[in-house]
């Protein structure tokens, strides 16, 4: 049971949206969700939402320290065991590949920079998802941006996300700059 009403709000709104009609991980064997040996991938929890896991649920995730603090917190990351009862996925899991691109003033949707290489929807951008499934996120996270800590969280998860986008972006502008003659060879 979430205690949390603006998590659980929110949660309720997405419902069983999806980003795609059917599921979408037929399309990458469900990269997002594959186990993890090395508990490095995972969703970060919302605040409140670490007291809706108990022991019960270590038949399918389980819950790291994710070395990123929020308000002085460490933020719980959950580590995903390839399969889970879908009611019981956390909001960061109900929203991917979309995340909040959040100002003081303002929030909109976008594709979250961190799936880039994980999630092959990421290349479609908006256009290529569910127009339902944006529609619920959009609900979802305006129900939160009324709360003052989910809206703090969403400002903080947006410069996370915009930190990763920063620091790959050399990569990706290196991989397409790439030519053939460039190559390294044996």
């Amino acid at each position: 049971m979430i205690r949390n009403a603006a998590l659980r709000d929110a949660q309720a709104r997405i419902g069983a949206h999806t980003p795609l009609t059917g599921d979408c991980g037929l399309h990458c064997a469900a990269a997002c969700c594959a186990a993890d040996p090395d508990d490095q991938n995972g969703m970060l929890l919302f605040p409140g939402e670490k007291s809706r896991y108990t022991p019960d649920d270590a038949s399918w995730m389980k819950l790291v320290p994710s070395g990123r603090y929020f308000q002085g917190r460490q933020v719980a990351l959950l580590v995903c065991g390839g399969t889970c009862p879908r009611q019981r996925r956390p909001l960061a899991c109900r929203i991917f590949p979309l995340g909040v691109k959040a100002e003081r003033d303002s929030f909109s949707l976008r594709m979250d920079p961190r799936g880039t290489g994980l999630c092959p929807l990421i290349g479609s951008g908006l256009s290529g998802l569910c127009t339902g499934f944006i529609d619920a996120v959009t609900e979802a996270a305006a129900i939160l941006w009324q709360n003052d800590r989910h809206r703090e969280y969403l400002i903080w998860l947006s410069q996370l996300a915009d930190e990763h986008a920063a620091a790959f972006a050399p990569l990706r502008a290196g991989l397409h700059g790439i030519s053939r003659k460039d190559k390294i060879h044996d």
